[in-house]
C-alpha cells in the first residue's frame, strides 16, 4: 500500500524514484466553493485528514461526479489541501478527469488534465479547508451518460509531505478511487486504503450543456427599483432565427410584444409595450424547453426559470436599541434584549435566530427572536458570557420585505459591560527542573496516565483531583485525549483527529510528538531512562506538585527531552510553572510537529493562553521557567468545593500495549 494519511503513523511511506516534475501554472477561476451556482459538494466541510501518496510517487485519488441530467459539463474545480510543520506552503499538481470505463465502473480513460499550483497549504490539524479553485471549462469534459471521476495527480517532493484533505464524518460520499506509478493502471476505492474515508475535498460545478441560457437582464436573484420594459437574455450557442419568438419569454405569464435577434450572435432583447413588471417582489422569468433550437446544431434550449426582485424602497434597518456604537448593561454574563427596527415591514416568516450573528466576543449567542411594532422592529435575545466589543450582523437577503424582497446588509458595532473572561497571564523566568522520584508508569507511545494530585489544584476557576498525564507531554483534565494526541496544533487547539474530543482544560507542558517508553536518547536523561516522574516539595497547604518528563522525540528516538510542570496548593492565581530544561530536534524531519506550550481553558469563550508554537527543526529557549496566573478583573470569587464530577476518571478500557508504529529509517532521506 502505497498511499498515506497526514494522521496514518503505522505504515512509513513507500520509497519510489521521483517522478518528472511537473509545470505549474495556476489558474484560479474565483468561484465561491461554498455557494457558486451548480456547485456539487460530497464533503461536510470539515477536514478530519489528508491523504497522499508518499515522496515520489506519482499518485491520483479522485471522486465520482454523477451529472443531474444529461448532457452536462464540468467547467470549474475546487481543491483543499493540507501539510505538516514546516511543510511547503505550495504544491505542484493536475487537475486530471477519468471517464467511468474501468472496470466495475472504476476510473478508466482519462478526459483531460491541467496542471495547476495550489497556494497557502495550512498545517494539518485545521479543520477549515483551504480552497483553491480553477477554471477547467478548456478541457470540454461534457458528459452524455455516467458518471466520471475528478481529482488531483501531484508526487510529494518529499517530507514533509503534502496532502489531499478528506472527510471522515460526513453524510456524503465521494465514492472515490486511488492509484499511482507502482500500480501498473489498477485503481483501487480509497476506502480499501482509509476506512474512513467518506470523500476527499474535491468539489465540481456542474452545468447542463448544450443550448441553455447563461444570464439575463435582470439578472436572476436581483434587485430592480425601476419597472423595465426590455429584457436581455444570453444563451451558450447562436440560435436558429426561424425558430425564435417574442412567446418564447415571459416574465410573470406574460409574453413580449417583440423580440430583437441578429443571427450568428447569443444575446437576444425581448420588448414589452408596457411593463409587466407591477406589484413589488418576486418577478419570474421563464423559457420553455425547446421553444428555440441552436444553430446550427439544432439542439433544442433547455427549459429556463429565473426569479428577480422588484423594490420601490431597499429593506434596511434604522436604528437600534442599545443605539449604533451603545452598551448592553447590566454588566455580563446576562441575558439581553436587542431591538432592530427596519425602515418598512418585514415578512416575519423570514425572521429566524440565525439571521443575527455575533463576533468580537466568544461564546455570545442568539436564543431567540420576535417580531413585533407592526413588522417594524425584530427583537433578538441575546445570551453574553463576557463583557467587551460586540459586533452584530444580518447578511443580505436573510430578511425579506412584506413583498418578499431580500433586504440589505448590516453591521452594527456596540460595547458590552462587564469584565472579559479571566485569562493567564505568562511571567518569563529562569530556574532549573525538580526532579521526580516517584515513576507513574507512563512508559509508551500515545497514552493517557491517571494521576490522583496530592491535593486539589483550581485551572480556568473548575477544582480538580487528578489529572490525565499524555506521553505526548499534556496535562489533559478532562478527557482523556490518547491516542492521536501527536497531532499538536496551535492554541486554541482544535479537537484530536483521532477521538474527536476538546482539548479544553488543557495544560500544554510541552506539546509534541513524544514517547516515554525507551530510546537511545533515555540514556542521556536524569536516571538514564524515560517516563514520567513526580515529586512534592513545601508543606502543607503551601505545596507544590512536580511532573516531569523524560522523553525523546518519536521521529528520532536519539532525540532526548525533559521538562516540568509544578502546579501550586491554594494560589489564590490557580498558579502554576512550566520549566523546560532540554528540547532537543529530531535528526530525521520525518512527519514534523509543532513545539507547543501554553494553556487552554474553555476556547468557545476565547479562554487560552499561549507561550510559544514554533516548528522543528527550531527548538524552543532552554533552561527557562514560565509562570502562570490566572487574571482577574473583578475581585477572585471563593474557592469552589470541589466537586466529583469534575474530576477526571481513567477511561473503562482496558489498556493494550503501545499501538504499533513502523519507525523511519534513522538516515537521512533521499
Amino acid at each position: 500500500m502505497t498511499a498515506d494519511s497526514v494522521k496514518n503513523r503505522h505504515q512509513s511511506p513507500k520509497q519510489a524514484e521521483s517522478a518528472p516534475a511537473r509545470p505549474g501554472q495556476e489558474v484560479p477561476s474565483g468561484i465561491d466553493c461554498d455557494n457558486a451556482l451548480g456547485i456539487v459538494i460530497h464533503d461536510d466541510g470539515t477536514v478530519e485528514d489528508g491523504y497522499t501518496s508518499g515522496p515520489g510517487i506519482t499518485g491520483i485519488f479522485a471522486d465520482k461526479f454523477t451529472p443531474a441530467s444529461y448532457p452536462s459539463s464540468y467547467t470549474s474545480v475546487c481543491v483543499a489541501f493540507n501539510t505538516l510543520c514546516g511543510g511547503p506552503r505550495s504544491q505542484a499538481i493536475e487537475i486530471v478527469v477519468f471517464a467511468d470505463d474501468g472496470p466495475g465502473g472504476s476510473p478508466g480513460t482519462e478526459l483531460g488534465s491541467l496542471p495547476v499550483t495550489i497556494t497557502s497549504l495550512p498545517v494539518f490539524p485545521d479543520p477549515v479547508p483551504s480552497w483553491n479553485s480553477f477554471d477547467i471549462s478548456s478541457l470540454n469534459i461534457i458528459v452524455n451518460s455516467g458518471s466520471v471521476y475528478i481529482g488531483a495527480r501531484w508526487a510529494p517532493d518529499g517530507l514533509p509531505e503534502t496532502f489531499l484533505a478528506s472527510d471522515e464524518n460526513g453524510p456524503g460520499f465521494g465514492g472515490g478511487y486511488y492509484t499511482d506509478d507502482t500500480r501498473n493502471g489498477v485503481w483501487t476505492p480509497i476506502q480499501a486504503f482509509f476506512p474512513s474515508y467518506r470523500a476527499m475535498f474535491v468539489r465540481a460545478v456542474e452545468q447542463v450543456d448544450g443550448l441553455a441560457v447563461l444570464n439575463t437582464d435582470p439578472a436572476v436573484g436581483s434587485v430592480i427599483s425601476t419597472q423595465p420594459t426590455d429584457f436581455v437574455v444570453n444563451v451558450r450557442e447562436p440560435v436558429q432565427p426561424a425558430t425564435l419568438q417574442a412567446s418564447d419569454f415571459t416574465v410573470n405569464g406574460i409574453a413580449p410584444n417583440s423580440v430583437d435577434y441578429t443571427p450568428g450572435t447569443t444575446t437576444m432583447t425581448f420588448h414589452f409595450t408596457t411593463t409587466p413588471v407591477v406589484t413589488q417582489g418576486t418577478q419570474t422569468m421563464h423559457i420553455d424547453e425547446a421553444a428555440f433550437l441552436s444553430d446550427p446544431a439544432g439542439d433544442p434550449v433547455h427549459e429556463f426559470n429565473g426569479a428577480f426582485y422588484y423594490d420601490v424602497s431597499l429593506l434596511q434597518v434604522d436604528s437600534s436599541v442599545p443605539p449604533f456604537g451603545g452598551t448592553f448593561s447590566p454588566p455580563a454574563p446576562g441575558t439581553y434584549q436587542y431591538d432592530v427596527n427596519w425602515n418598512e415591514a418585514l415578512d416575519p416568516t423570514s425572521v429566524q435566530t440565525s439571521d443575527l450573528t455575533l463576533s468580537g466576543i466568544p461564546g455570545a449567542t442568539v436564543t431567540g427572536v420576535s417580531v413585533i411594532n407592526g413588522n417594524m422592529t425584530t427583537r433578538f435575545t441575546l445570551n453574553i458570557p463576557s463583557g467587551g466589543s460586540l459586533t452584530a450582523s444580518i447578511a443580505a437577503g436573510a430578511i425579506t420585505d412584506q413583498f418578499g424582497n431580500p433586504g440589505n446588509a448590516f453591521s452594527g458595532n456596540y460595547t458590552v459591560s462587564g469584565c472579559p473572561p479571566d485569562q493567564y497571564v505568562i511571567t518569563p523566568g529562569t530556574g532549573g527542573i525538580v526532579p521526580g522520584d516517584t515513576d507513574i508508569g507512563n512508559h509508551c507511545d500515545e497514552c493517557d496516565t491517571f494521576l490522583p494530585l496530592p491535593f486539589n489544584f483550581q485551572l480556568y476557576g473548575t477544582t480538580y483531583a487528578g489529572v490525565n498525564v499524555s506521553s505526548n507531554g499534556r496535562l489533559d483534565f478532562v478527557n482523556a485525549n490518547e491516542p492521536g494526541g501527536y497531532a499538536t496544533a496551535c492554541p486554541p487547539s482544535p479537537p484530536n483527529p483521532l477521538t474527536g474530543l476538546s482539548y479544553d482544560n488543557t495544560i500544554f507542558v510541552v506539546w509534541q510528538d513524544l514517547r516515554t517508553d525507551g530510546g537511545t536518547g533515555c540514556a542521556n536523561l536524569p536516571g538514564g531512562t524515560c517516563g514520567v516522574f513526580t515529586s512534592v516539595t513545601g508543606n502543607p497547604p503551601n505545596r507544590i506538585f512536580n511532573i516531569e518528563w523524560r522523553a525523546v522525540s518519536y521521529d528520532d528516538d536519539a532525540a532526548a527531552q525533559n521538562f516540568e510542570v509544578r502546579l501550586y496548593e491554594n494560589d489564590p492565581n490557580q498558579r502554576f510553572d512550566v520549566v523546560i530544561g532540554t528540547l532537543t530536534a529530531p535528526r530525521f524531519l520525518i512527519e514534523p510537529r509543532h513545539w507547543v506550550s501554553g494553556v487552554q481553558g474553555n476556547s468557545n469563550l476565547g479562554m487560552y493562553t499561549e507561550d510559544f508554537c514554533i516548528c522543528p527543526p527550531s527548538v524552543p529557549a532552554l533552561n527557562v521557567t514560565r509562570t502562570y496566573a490566572l487574571t482577574h478583573c473583578a475581585a477572585p470569587s471563593p474557592t469552589p468545593t470541589p466537586s466529583p464530577t469534575a474530576t477526571p476518571r481513567p477511561t473503562p478500557i482496558p489498556r493494550g500495549p503501545p499501538i504499533p508504529r513502523e519507525r523511519p529509517t534513522p538516515h537521512p532521506r533521499p
